[in-house]
């Protein structure tokens, strides 16, 4: 198992990263310019840049319901619409905090053929994001090999 990791390219800049939970649900993180990340998602940092729309691509199947106010809405609502729990930096209390869920969820299984899979699947958490509203920095990410 691993960790999160704070010295990473993309820290001062805005970076997403992806992970499933223990039932394969799919949450969209976001450093707000300084959060760790998984070391994962820094090997796959060319295609994390491109994640929002690569989201964009896939079908709304729900609604967003914000858990916490939030200043960019649209961001989270349009990827919480299509399935994605969401979760962002907290600067004072330095964990992730949920900030919109799905009124459906998406499963990794349901989009096996998008890169998004391969991307997601690589960092899996041990929690559920259904029960999880804050992310803490010791989480320990399981290996999981996805080609």
């Amino acid at each position: 198992m691993d960790g999160l990791i704070w010295d990473h390219p993309d820290k001062n800049g805005e970076f997403d990263w992806l992970a499933i939970d223990q039932i394969n649900n799919i949450a969209i993180i976001s450093t707000a310019g300084i959060g760790p990340v998984p070391l994962q998602s820094t090997q796959d940092r060319e295609f994390l840049l491109g994640v929002y729309n690569q989201i964009l691509d896939l079908p709304i199947i729900g609604e967003a319901v914000f858990i916490r106010d939030h200043g960019l809405c649209a961001d989270w609502a349009d990827a919480s619409d299509r399935g994605f729990f969401c979760y962002d930096w907290d600067y004072d209390r330095e964990l992730y905090e949920i900030i919109s869920v799905p009124t459906n969820t998406l499963k990794a299984e349901d989009i096996f053929y998008s890169e998004l899979y391969k991307y997601a699947k690589r960092v899996a958490l041990s929690l559920i994001f259904k029960e999880t509203k804050e992310i803490k920095t010791n989480i320990q990410i399981k290996k999981n090999s996805v080609a």
